[in-house]
């Protein structure tokens, strides 16, 4: 419930998303949410004449902070959190 009372517009700064959208109208959701939107590629993209590529690694800054994101589907064998 209050997860939900956050996903109104401009309530957040940024909205990282670990890929498998499943349509545009999933990405412009998100961009609706906040003006700062971090996603990379999953295992399964939508795809289509208007379907944006995302990268497979990214690695953004929020204030002090580098985080890096994956969709994990790169980490072989799955599950093995020292192949990360």
């Amino acid at each position: 419930e209050k997860f939900k009372r956050m996903l109104v517009p401009n309530k957040m700064q940024h909205v990282v998303c670990t890929g498998n959208l499943g349509s545009k109208e999933n990405y412009d959701g998100l961009r609706d949410l906040a003006p700062n939107v971090h996603v990379v590629s999953g295992d399964v993209e939508y795809t289509g004449p208007q379907a944006t590529p995302f990268p497979e690694t990214r690695v953004i800054s929020v204030g002090e902070f580098r985080i890096g994101v994956i969709h994990g589907h790169q980490v072989i064998p799955w599950g093995d959190h020292m192949a990360l």
